[in-house]
């Protein structure tokens, strides 16, 4: 059995937006995989009310990789759109000025909250 540790989890840390937010998938499905197992085994020792807690933040953690999904899609037909950015704004889910700046102050709040993820 691992000892427990105060030291955060050490993780890359992407240059551009798009690496950025396909990281963030990655760990949000972890955090979900893992969420997901401790609620099987809380329920295994008859913790329920842990157990509970586990499953909801199963769920956030599964809405935020939803929202993210979003922005990468968002941004994937933004890219690709004949008049860039602006041009495919709407489609893309970023209606409103420019999606790299208006997604930059959410990314570096993300960031700064996943090195409290650990396994």
């Amino acid at each position: 059995m691992t000892e427990p540790s105060t030291a955060p989890k050490e993780f890359a840390k992407p240059e551009s937006l798009m690496a950025m937010l396909e990281l963030d998938l990655e760990m949000e499905a972890k955090d979900v995989a893992g969420s997901t197992e401790r609620a099987r085994q809380a329920e295994e020792l008859g913790e329920v009310e842990l157990k509970v807690k586990l499953e909801e933040n199963a769920a956030d953690e599964a809405g935020h990789a939803r929202e993210l999904r979003r922005l990468v899609r968002g941004l994937e037909l933004a890219r690709n759109h004949p008049r860039g950015w602006h041009g495919n704004a709407r489609a893309a889910g970023l209606a409103g000025g420019d999606p790299i700046a208006s997604l930059m102050p959410k990314m570096a709040a993300a960031s700064r909250g996943r090195t409290e993820h650990a396994e």
